[in-house]
């Protein structure tokens, strides 16, 4: 019997809502614990609802004749713990909001959106 079929069997719930974790490390202290998601183990947002596992990094592409995009992760634009935004996008993912995502169609159209530029080349 699968979990979700065990839960509903005992009188549980769905999943959905149920309080879990974005954790770091498994580190409480750079961790956001009780978060509510919406989602569950067999569907497109698939979460243990016990802060195991689960998606982080969300995205959803509509392809056609112009590409576009929508996307969010709960972890800031760096990933990085100590960072000040690390959670400000916590509340948008916890809700299942997405913000939309450039998707340039020629390179042209980074330019003028291009904050730095790293270039890597083999050593010689």
């Amino acid at each position: 019997m699968s979990v979700a079929n065990r839960t509903l069997a005992a009188g549980g719930g769905t999943g959905f809502g149920t309080p879990t974790s974005f954790t770091c490390w498994r580190l409480p202290a750079l961790s956001a614990l009780g978060v509510p998601v919406q989602g569950g183990m067999s569907t497109l947002n698939p979460s243990s609802g016990n802060g195991t596992f689960g998606p982080s990094w969300r995205m959803v592409v509509e392809l056609g004749p112009e590409v576009r995009g929508w996307g969010i992760y709960p972890g800031g634009q760096s990933g990085n713990p100590a960072s000040s935004r690390y959670l400000d996008r916590l509340a948008a993912w916890s809700d299942g909001r997405l913000d939309t995502l450039f998707v340039p169609r020629t390179a042209e159209e980074v330019g003028p959106r291009l904050l730095s530029d790293l270039r890597l080349e083999p050593g010689r």
